[in-house]
């Protein structure tokens, strides 16, 4: 990246370390390796994963809502 693309409306095909000293808007930004967020991650809206999810860790549910799918009990499960 060219010390340039700071003053620039957009950055495309940047590459190295990007590092941003205050707030980033993003608009339909797409990750093809990795992401990897060291901290605290607000996501103000709706959620898709296409894949399986890891998570490493305590979830904590802080609104009450409802839960779709399947549910708790696995299909064919015997209670």
């Amino acid at each position: 990246m060219t010390p340039y693309a700071s003053w620039a409306a957009d950055a495309t095909n940047a590459s190295g370390d990007f590092n941003v000293a205050g707030k980033a808007t993003v608009k339909n930004a797409e990750v093809a390796n990795e992401l990897v967020v060291n901290g605290k991650a607000t996501l103000g809206g709706d959620v898709t994963f296409s894949k399986g999810v890891t998570i490493s860790g305590a979830v904590t549910v802080k609104d009450t809502g409802s839960l779709s799918g399947f549910g708790t009990i696995p299909v064919g499960g015997i209670i």
